[in-house]
C-alpha cells in the first residue's frame, strides 16, 4: 500500500470516544493497512506529527493507537494492542507527541470500538505496556481487570529518584514522607505531609511490572469541601510534583483526594490528578477523570482502610464516577477491577 492510500484509510478509520469527559482519539493503524511493524511508528515523524495534530484538533486528553485486528483475536491472543499516545507532551525524541504506559478511560473506549465489530461481545482483550487487559462488557460500562497493585520501591524505581524520595521502613510508598523540597511549595497550598505511590500492572517472566505510576495525596476535607475546590488545588498544587524531574524524571501523576465516607456500602471519596505527559497547561492536564489514578487511589484506600473500604470504592472525579473493587480474596498482591462507561461521540 503506498503511502497516500495509507494515510487516505487512516483518516476514514479514526474515530473519537469519550469516557467519564475524557476525549479520547481511536487510531486503528492495522486496518488502514500500516505496514512498519506495531512499533515503527513510534519513530515515524509524519505519522507522529499527524497524531499530534489530530489530537489537538479533536481536544483529546489522549489517543489510543492500535494495532492488530479486532476479528482475529483468536490468532493474536488478544482483539488488539493499545498504545498511549499523548499529543501535547514531549521527549527526548524531538517528534510531536510521547507515550505513556497506559491509560485506564483509553482501554474502555477501546472496548467499546471493539464490541462494534462484535456487537454481541460479553467481553475484550488488550494488550497493553502494562500487560494484558481482560474487559467485560455490560451495557455501556466496562470492567477493567487491572493488574496487581505495588507500592514498592524497587517497583517504581523506573519514575522515581528513590535515593531522594524515600519510601517507610518496608520498602514500600505508603503514607511515606514527602521531601522537604516539594513539602515546603505544596504547604502553600495543603497541610498534608505524607503521601502514597504506586502502579498497576502485570509481571512478566523475570518479575518486572510497569503502568502509571500515581502519587496519591489525601486531604482533609476542610480544605477542599467540594470537587471543584479540590480541582483548583490539584491545577495549582499538582505541577510542583508532577514537572519536578529532578525527583521523577519521567513525570510522575498525581492524584488529590478527599475522603467523602461510606455509602451504601462502598467508600467514597473525590479524586483530582494532574496527569503527567500532558504539557505546560496545568489546568488541562488536571483531566476530567484518570483511570488509572482512580484505581491506585482505590488501591491505597483499600490498603489504608481495609474495613472502612470495603469491597468497593467509588472514586468520583469532575466527569463521572469510577467503581474500584479487589478481584478475588487475595490481597497481596492486591488484583484490582476498574469499573466505568465509554462510548463513542464521534466517527
Amino acid at each position: 500500500m503506498d503511502n497516500k492510500l495509507f494515510y487516505k484509510n487512516l483518516e476514514e478509520n479514526l474515530s473519537v470516544f469519550e469516557g467519564c469527559g475524557n476525549m479520547l482519539g481511536i487510531v486503528p493503524l492495522s486496518l488502514a493497512g500500516y505496514k512498519g511493524g506495531k512499533n515503527a511508528w513510534k519513530k515515524d515523524r509524519k505519522l507522529r506529527s499527524l497524531l499530534t495534530k489530530w489530537g489537538k484538533e479533536i481536544k483529546s486528553d489522549s489517543v489510543m493507537v492500535l494495532t492488530g485486528d479486532p476479528l482475529d483475536a483468536k490468532k493474536q491472543g488478544y482483539h488488539v494492542e493499545m498504545f498511549v499516545f499523548e499529543p501535547r507532551g514531549k521527549d527526548d525524541t524531538g517528534m510531536g507527541g510521547c507515550i505513556s504506559t497506559m491509560c485506564g478511560n483509553g482501554v474502555r473506549a477501546v472496548a467499546a470500538w471493539i464490541r462494534e465489530y462484535e456487537p454481541g461481545a460479553k467481553d475484550a482483550s488488550i494488550m497493553t505496556m502494562s500487560g494484558l487487559r481482560k474487559i467485560a462488557i455490560e451495557g455501556d460500562l466496562y470492567t477493567v481487570e487491572m493488574g496487581e497493585l505495588t507500592m514498592k520501591a524497587k517497583d517504581l524505581r523506573p519514575y522515581i529518584d528513590t535515593r531522594k524520595v524515600l519510601s517507610n521502613e518496608a520498602g514500600e510508598y505508603v503514607d511515606s514522607e514527602i521531601p522537604e523540597e516539594i513539602l515546603k511549595k505544596l504547604s502553600q497550598h495543603i497541610s498534608t505531609k505524607t503521601w502514597s505511590i504506586g502502579l498497576n500492572g502485570t509481571r512478566d517472566k523475570k518479575g518486572k511490572i510497569d503502568g502509571e505510576p500515581h502519587i496519591v495525596i489525601e486531604i482533609p476535607k476542610k480544605e477542599a469541601k467540594n470537587i471543584k475546590a479540590l480541582r483548583k488545588i490539584a491545577v495549582k498544587a499538582g505541577p510542583i510534583i508532577t514537572k519536578n524531574k529532578k525527583l521523577f524524571p519521567k513525570e510522575i501523576n498525581a492524584n488529590f483526594v478527599v475522603v467523602e465516607g461510606k455509602k451504601k456500602e462502598k467508600l467514597v471519596v473525590w479524586n483530582c490528578t494532574h496527569e503527567r505527559n500532558l504539557g505546560s497547561d496545568a489546568d488541562h492536564s488536571v483531566t476530567a477523570a484518570c483511570g488509572t489514578g482512580s484505581t491506585v487511589v482505590g488501591g491505597v484506600m483499600f490498603t489504608k482502610y481495609p474495613k472502612k473500604a470495603g469491597s468497593t470504592v467509588l472514586v468520583k472525579c469532575t466527569g463521572g464516577d469510577m467503581q474500584i473493587s479487589v478481584k478475588g480474596k487475595k490481597k497481596n498482591p492486591m488484583t484490582l477491577l476498574m469499573k466505568g462507561p465509554a462510548r463513542r461521540v464521534k466517527k
